[in-house]
């Protein structure tokens, strides 16, 4: 080869990595939080296109090559050798990609692996604590709690003196969510505290998000909005507005929250608080289920652990807003 051709060559080589280096940037940066397959395909994506482009570049080499043979047969001939090197590239290049596609398209679309969760499996089932007691159950008797405990707003809502109350968690066993060491996609409120026993099966319940969110593009997680609450909380809620208990708080001293085995959730999308649409309740509900979780029919975002026996408030076959 002349020091001509080598010149052109060289600079051709150049014009190659000019025009291939926006597109690696970009292919990196549209990567950027995909599985693994997704980069892998990526990666194949862009090293066909590379392919296409050098070979171009060699076809223009041998081109010029050609022109400025001169008539100069060792010229003509490796320009020749040149461009038929490059379009037999072509013919393998694709060649082996259409043989593919028409086989089977998985073969040029990787998917990720993805392993059921056996929640059985992953966890101990916890023992419960037994199942707790109101400590009133009418609204006289209540009314005369709040009065007692001076649980309004601005009152200082001591309950220290019925406390430890049976049935309830002992506060000391609970845990700041933000101090538990969940995995990322597990989020909540401040001050939200959990059982330390539900930090293994909060654990399982965000690999079977996470393993939902894989080729779809989409981050799944869990916001947790409520989860251990102690008594003082409890009458706290109640003491607020009592015309909301039963139905909507529980008789305080009742509640599983209480008992610690139970969390108020919301799903998350892309690290998104979702609102309460039927497909983001359903999809909660088959995370949740999946992990060994049972939801209280009436509410779509209180979950309990372990599931147990689906009775007819408690159930893991129910998947709508409305409850039921």
């Amino acid at each position: 080869m002349s020091d001509k051709a080598r010149k052109i060559f060289i600079l051709i080589a150049v014009f190659i990595f000019i025009i291939s280096l926006p597109l690696a940037l970009a292919v990196e940066e549209k990567t950027i939080g995909l599985t693994l397959a997704e980069k892998v395909n990526n990666f194949y994506n862009w090293a066909l296109a590379i392919g296409a482009i050098a070979a171009l570049g060699i076809i223009v080499f041998g081109g010029i090559l050609y022109i400025t043979s001169t008539g100069n047969p060792g010229r003509l001939s490796e320009a020749r050798a040149w461009i038929t090197a490059a379009l037999v590239g072509l013919l393998v290049l694709f060649g082996s990609f259409l043989i593919l596609k028409t086989l089977n398209p998985k073969l040029t679309k990787l998917e990720d692996i993805v392993l059921p969760i056996n929640p059985k499996a992953e966890i101990e089932v916890l023992p419960t604590l037994g199942n707790p007691q109101a400590v009133c159950d009418t609204l006289t008797e209540c009314q005369q709690a709040c009065s007692s405990f001076n649980c309004y707003p601005g009152g200082n809502c001591d309950t220290s003196s019925i406390e430890p109350w049976p049935g309830m968690l002992p506060f000391d066993q609970s845990v700041l969510l933000s101090s538990a060491g969940l995995p990322a996609n597990i989020t909540g409120g401040s001050g939200v505290r959990i059982w330390q026993g539900l930090i293994e099966p909060l654990r399982v319940a965000s690999q079977v998000a996470q393993n939902r969110g894989l080729g779809t593009g989409l981050s799944y997680g869990i916001y947790m909005i409520s989860g251990y609450r102690s008594l003082q909380v409890q009458f706290l809620l109640a003491c607020a507005d009592l015309s909301r208990v039963p139905t909507y708080v529980a008789w305080p001293g009742s509640s599983n929250h209480g008992q610690g085995n139970a969390v108020d959730v919301h799903p998350t999308i892309n690290g998104v608080n979702s609102g309460a649409t039927v497909t983001n309740c359903r999809t909660l509900a088959e995370i949740m289920y999946s992990a060994g979780w049972a939801r209280y029919v009436r509410e779509w975002w209180h979950f309990e652990y372990p599931a147990g026996q689906a009775t007819s408030t408690r159930r893991t076959d129910v998947f709508d807003c409305a409850g039921g």
